[in-house]
């Protein structure tokens, strides 16, 4: 049942995520568009914890801490998996040529400008610019990655004694 929730919950998310997607799409070429992109970012705890909720309210009110963690990391992840069609179409056809060059030459350039060891900056220099698959496959983990992270607030939540009364005594 975790896996086949996860699964749609992951559907709902990514397809969120699309929805959230175009509008850094847009704020390649339209950089005010950028602010709306993190605000709807910055909603994607929210919306895990409720998502998490629904399941715990499907499961009757019965959920433990790592079942909730395991469902925001299966989420994330299938999540990721949605996106990163849109992502690797992006990077493809959508962006500019040099839109991966130019973001690699901008981070090594802040790096350079930073107090950090010269080997480091050494072998930042050295890497190669990734094609639109290592960065598709690079978004996948990333967004897993975080994912572990955000789920475990959301699963503390959701776990709360308080919360975990039936629904007629919640009314109360």
């Amino acid at each position: 049942m975790l896996l086949k929730s996860s699964m749609v919950y992951g559907l709902v998310m990514g397809s969120y995520w699309i929805f959230k997607y175009i509008f850094f799409i847009l704020s390649v070429s339209y950089p005010s568009i950028t602010f709306v992109y993190w605000g709807l970012t910055l909603s994607v705890p929210v919306i895990l914890y409720s998502l998490m909720k629904h399941y715990r309210y499907y499961k009757n009110n019965s959920i433990r801490f790592f079942e909730a963690w395991g469902l925001g990391v299966l989420t994330f992840f299938f999540s990721a998996l949605i996106i990163s069609l849109l992502h690797y179409f992006f990077y493809s056809y959508i962006a500019p040529e040099d839109f991966i060059a130019n973001s690699m030459n901008a981070t090594v350039n802040l790096i350079e400008e930073s107090q950090l060891s010269p080997q480091l900056k050494e072998a930042v220099r050295q890497v190669s610019t990734p094609t639109p698959i290592q960065m598709t496959l690079q978004a996948i983990f990333n967004n897993t990655f975080i994912g572990t992270f955000i789920s475990i607030p959301a699963a503390a939540f959701v776990c709360r004694k308080g919360l975990n009364m039936p629904i007629e005594q919640n009314k109360q």
